[in-house]
């Protein structure tokens, strides 16, 4: 794991939350009651609003419905996998596949590959540890381990973030201008993944892989909705971040069928490269 996501781990609401209740009760006995007393006021509402309102599934439910999985017609003539399912460096330490969460991702390219037999598959990641194999390396060994032929998976292995893989991707997918291809990852990572890929000029059809908010109705608990609250608030912030950073034209990509333009008829084009 990168140290950008270390550090926004430690920022978690959750944690935030813990460190001004510790830091007000230790404010409070030191003498300062006064601050003291509002930090821990301050972490006391935070808590009761987590466990009284569903702010996580009203954060994540945006991005998680903006693109529905598509009514394909055609054949796909490639599936793009993005990494982010397998925890490398566990997987390294138990010599067996480890999990982020996402494992829905894997399942879907499986699936769309077998839905699909000619269609290429690309996996796009690289590594962010010297010395370990690169995140689309992990993903095609758990792909070919459970039956997809691996003489069909390229790799992209240069990139660090959403953005760069869909400039490495669309270099990568040697062949792909008037093809259809498949953009696979979970739903709530689509419009981050989708904003970038339009910006590098390769518009693909997004395919949504596992949910992270389920059911309907009733309160989640406080652990599940302060996980979900912190996943929703880090794409959030992606999505301005890359905005304002000038590596996306829009924060909050809409589908195509909003412009009168149906996903399972759209031509999925690369533009050419610019030179350099």
């Amino acid at each position: 794991m990168s140290l950008r996501y270390l550090v926004w781990s430690a920022l978690a609401p959750g944690n935030l939350l813990a460190l001004a209740l510790a830091v007000g009760a230790l404010l409070a006995l030191s003498g300062r009651r006064r601050a003291g007393r509002i930090l821990i006021g301050i972490a006391t509402l935070g808590f009761v609003l987590f466990l009284v309102l569903p702010l996580g599934r009203w954060a994540m439910a945006p991005l998680e419905n903006r693109f529905a999985a598509p009514r394909l017609s055609q054949p796909a003539d490639g599936i793009l996998l993005l990494t982010g399912a397998i925890n490398v460096g566990e997987t390294l330490a138990r010599d067996q596949p480890v999990f982020w969460g996402y494992a829905e991702r894997i399942t879907m390219t499986a699936a769309l590959a077998r839905r699909f037999p000619k269609a290429t598959i690309l996996i796009s990641g690289g590594s962010n540890h010297r010395g370990w194999p690169s995140e689309a390396s992990v993903h095609r060994d758990l792909l070919a381990a459970i039956g997809v032929d691996p003489g069909r998976i390229r790799l992209e292995e240069r990139s660090r973030n959403t953005c760069e893989s869909a400039i490495e991707s669309k270099r990568a997918a040697e062949g792909a201008a008037g093809q259809r291809w498949l953009l696979v990852t979970s739903a709530f990572h689509l419009p981050r993944a989708v904003a970038c890929f339009r910006h590098a000029g390769w518009t693909i059809i997004p395919y949504p892989a596992g949910y992270e908010v389920k059911g309907s109705g009733g309160l989640p608990s406080l652990a599940d909705n302060l996980h979900l609250f912190h996943l929703a608030l880090h794409e959030w912030s992606g999505l301005l971040a890359y905005r304002l950073m000038g590596m996306t034209d829009e924060i909050f990509p809409a589908p195509l069928s909003a412009a009168g333009a149906s996903p399972a008829a759209t031509p999925i084009a690369a533009a050419p490269q610019s030179p350099g």
